[in-house]
Parts: C-alpha cells; structure tokens; sequence
C-alpha cells in the first residue's frame, strides 16, 4: 500500500516474477482503460460520477481480491483512501460506513502481507492515471497512514532510500521469513541481494 509513484507497481513485478505469481492489472487502471479515462477527465467529473466511478473501482478490486490469490499492488484500502480523496466531502455516510467497514474487515482478512511504500523520495512520474502533485501524494499516504495505526494493521515499512532490487529482495525476505521459499531477485538478475525484515 502507499501513494502513487512510490514504487509498488515495480516491486509487485519484481516479486510476482521471482514467485511465478499472477499480478493483474489493478482495478483502477482497468477501468480507467475500459472507459478511456485520464486524470485530468476524472477531476472534471461531477460529483455523483466521481462517487460513481470511485465504488466501481473499490467493488472491482474486492470483487478481485476474493477470486484468486495473486500479488497486487494495491490494497483495498489503497482504494478506499482514493475514494474519500475524490468523494469524502459529499459521500453520504451509510455509502461511508459500509464501504469503511468493509475494507476493515478485508484489510484484517485478506492479505497474507501488506507491505507499505512511504511517500517522498523521488518525483512520481505523472502517467495520466495517478497525479505526481506532492500533496495530493501526501494527503494519501497520510489517510493510509492514519488507518493503518487507527486499525493496528500488521504492515512492513519498505526501505525506499536503497534502489528497487533492495526492495524487491526486502520482500522476498519477509515473505522468505514467513515460510515460504522464495529465492532473491539477485538469483533473477545477478544484482546483489540484501538481508529481509
């Protein structure tokens, strides 16, 4: 979990090639590429199409979530977080509650391990998907942030000042440290590996 341009989409490549795990598109950018939307479109849309849009990403991504296990770059409530950045001035609160509750019990249930990328150590590319305006990316990773502690998450920080091997094989280190035999990407790459969580 963590803002856009913090690495995520790298790194769930990284691993998901290194586990020979499937990593779908997220959900946002398939419905973004389903219905030809960009950034600067979605800011331009009114408020019932936002909310509109932002439930049909977070009902997609749960409706993934509960198929098939796979590595992914975002979490349910990195979803969540963009629908209150986009709708929470006039989300009506039963629509709020729900959609609240919802991914609690999701994040509590759903995912083996979730990993969270900071924000702020290095410019995010601007892809016409997520924004690279610095305080839109901070307001995000501060609700993910806020959540996390206020639902005692069990998440693993990423180092992000040591380059993408140094995460990927971070990773491959915890998910290596639960259990699972997972290699290095260095095994992948020839790069050198470092020591996991």
């Amino acid at each position: 979990m963590g803002a856009g341009g913090t690495g995520k989409t790298t790194s769930a490549k990284d691993i998901a090639e290194a586990l020979d795990l499937a990593r779908p598109e997220s959900a946002s950018r398939e419905i973004y590429r389903e219905n030809s939307l960009t950034e600067m479109h979605v800011l331009s849309l009114s408020p019932e199409e936002k909310l509109d849009l932002q439930t049909a990403i977070f009902d997609r991504k749960m409706k993934n979530d509960q198929a098939y296990s796979y590595i992914t770059d975002r979490t349910i409530l990195d979803h969540f977080v963009y629908c209150l950045a986009y709708c929470g001035g006039f989300m009506p609160d039963d629509v709020f509650e729900k959609y609240e509750e919802q991914t609690r019990t999701l994040m509590l249930s759903t995912y083996s391990h979730i990993f969270y990328f900071p924000w702020g150590y290095w410019e995010a590319d601007d892809d016409s998907v997520r924004s690279s305006v610095r305080a839109w990316q901070s307001q995000i990773d501060s609700i993910l942030v806020g959540y996390a502690m206020r639902w005692n998450l069990p998440i693993i920080e990423v180092p992000q000042t040591n380059g993408e091997l140094f995460r990927s094989d971070f990773i491959l280190g915890c998910i290596a440290g639960a259990g699972q035999d997972t290699g290095t990407i260095e095994e992948k790459t020839g790069s050198p590996s470092y020591e996991g969580c």
